[in-house]
């Protein structure tokens, strides 16, 4: 089970350079999720039953025969050898020896296994269609039906132990409904409804029982955070026009968020927000990649901090080898664009020391992810916020080559 550490409180964004580079995958079905095993040794399923496995780094991938004839949703291992993939139909399958050959385990279910979430190599949990929940302790010779109480599908499902874990239903109207989750801490015997004021989720990623990420579905992708089980909600990350696949969390305060943006990017971008933690600050950057790929990118694992894998539609592979240059940001932190004031009034002056940037536009959001002052124009060096209330915000600042700029506001009058 991967381990991941964090602490959040607040965010600043600059540009930053990152590299994915395409790997051959050999095949143009849709890829839907990837497993790192370790560096070199990489797990990747897809539609039509499509498993693809590289020894190499990705220089090569070879397709892998298996007895599934559906599409499969994901992968996942317990160490090196044992590993399952779930798809629709009920398909289970697992592997003892890192993914060269697949055996069908019976489910006696045909709803689609849509998620799965691997405590050890015996006890393993799935989530699918019409509120499915299936446990197994015996490495999967044997599944039991929980009752999850709800009807809609599980589209993800995480334990953080044997016995404490959260699973996301399905809603109908990701910009209406408000966020729901259910959570055990029985092992999946009994599950209670976890309401949040934010937007329906789609995907979770839990570091411990309190310290919990979530991905919003609707159109604007957001991030959130909670580091006390979900009685306080904190926003991270806003697409501003895009939708959010997935992310995933890695050591030393990185989170790497994949999707598409179709306000600049053409529906085909990796995300990369790098997030670092001083004294209860942030100094993140974030830098929307344009591979030129079909959209969406679907799928996104880590082996280390700088080595990881995106896969997505048409058998894209992506492969990053260099992780984010810190000393680039240490460079920069702080010190192209700052907001004057800080705690503000309301009037705010910007200071922009490189001349070759040219701010256009701004916006303000508050810590519940929501904007509080729309896109606006930007002319000259100065923004009136009188009209906000006492609080903390994010402010973005958007250049002429769409790049964005944030920064922390303070709201004190």
């Amino acid at each position: 089970m991967k381990k991941y550490i964090f602490y959040l409180f607040f965010w600043f964004v600059i540009p930053i350079q990152a590299q994915w580079i395409q790997q051959n995958s050999g095949t143009t079905e849709n890829l839907n999720d990837v497993y790192c095993i370790s560096a070199d040794t990489v797990v990747v399923v897809g539609n039509n039953a499509t498993i693809l496995r590289t020894t190499d780094g990705g220089t090569n991938w070879l397709p892998v025969s298996n007895p599934a004839s559906v599409n499969l949703h994901q992968v996942a291992f317990a160490d090196t050898q044992t590993g399952y993939a779930v798809g629709d139909n009920g398909t289970l399958l697992k592997t003892t020896d890192a993914g060269m050959s697949w055996q069908s385990l019976t489910t006696n279910t045909t709803e689609n296994l849509l998620t799965l979430s691997i405590v050890s190599a015996d006890t393993i949990y799935t989530g699918g269609t019409n509120g499915l929940i299936m446990k197994t302790v015996d490495g999967g010779n044997n599944w039991s039906n929980l009752n999850s109480g709800i009807t809609q599908n599980i589209i993800d499902i995480q334990f953080v132990n044997s016995n404490v874990g959260y699973a996301v239903p399905q809603l109908n109207n990701c910009e209406t409904q408000n966020a729901m989750l259910i959570k055990s801490v029985d092992g999946g015997i009994n599950w209670t409804i976890v309401n949040i004021n934010i937007s329906a989720i789609s995907k979770i990623n839990c570091i411990d029982e309190n310290n919990v990420y979530v991905q919003t579905c609707n159109p604007i992708g957001e991030i959130y955070v909670t580091d006390d089980a979900f009685v306080n909600v904190y926003f991270v990350f806003n697409s501003e026009e895009g939708k959010i696949e997935n992310f995933y969390v890695i050591d030393n305060f990185k989170i790497w968020i994949v999707g598409w943006d179709s306000r600049t990017y053409g529906n085909n971008d990796a995300y990369n927000a790098l997030f670092e933690f001083t004294n209860g600050q942030t100094n993140p950057s974030i830098t929307y990649f344009n591979g030129g790929d079909p959209p969406p990118y679907k799928g996104i694992d880590f082996a280390n901090p700088t080595t990881g894998y995106i896969v997505g539609a048409l058998g894209v592979i992506r492969k990053n080898t260099t992780g984010n240059n810190v000393s680039a940001i240490n460079e920069f932190e702080n010190k192209i664009i700052k907001i004057i004031p800080n705690p503000s009034s309301g009037k705010i002056i910007i200071q922009n020391k490189n001349s070759q940037i040219k701010l256009v536009s701004y916006s303000i959001i508050n810590l519940q992810g929501k904007k509080v002052v729309t896109e606006k124009e930007l002319t000259g060096n100065t923004i009136n916020a009188t009209q906000l209330s006492n609080g903390t915000y994010m402010i973005r600042l958007r250049d002429n080559d769409n790049n964005y700029y944030a920064h922390k506001l303070i709201i004190k009058k």
